[in-house]
């Protein structure tokens, strides 16, 4: 996963996974700020689709990455919802939303490069 998330700084897998309630901690560098995350698979079909919600004191995450094979691979369609807490949330709102979009194209973009090497 450091390999293509941009950002991830360390990953600590807390159960055996990856399966349905497996969590994970993980530590984060975005916009010059370190946080400490931890998150759930929430949904996860084998091959099809995975989702999984990351919490951290400013932020809630859901993450759905659903798989379609077509002739040339696979294709990835991803989705993410973030929900700001405190102050941050009220101050920030839509610029989060839309930093955290451009971060999850870019690290798809990653992730796409890496398989194609």
């Amino acid at each position: 996963m450091q390999a293509w998330i941009g950002g991830l700084v360390a990953f600590t897998p807390l159960d055996d996974g990856p399966a349905l309630g497996a969590r994970s901690r993980q530590t984060v560098q975005q916009g010059g700020r370190t946080f400490d995350v931890e998150s759930e698979i929430v949904e996860l079909i084998p091959g099809e689709r995975l989702a999984a919600r990351a919490t951290a004191s400013a932020f809630t995450t859901l993450l759905t990455y659903a798989l379609e094979p077509i002739p040339a691979g696979t294709r990835v369609q991803a989705t993410i919802e973030t929900e700001l807490q405190g102050l941050a949330g009220r101050l920030l709102g839509g610029i989060a939303g839309a930093a955290a979009e451009r971060k999850l194209a870019a690290d798809l973009d990653r992730l796409a490069r890496l398989l194609a090497a």
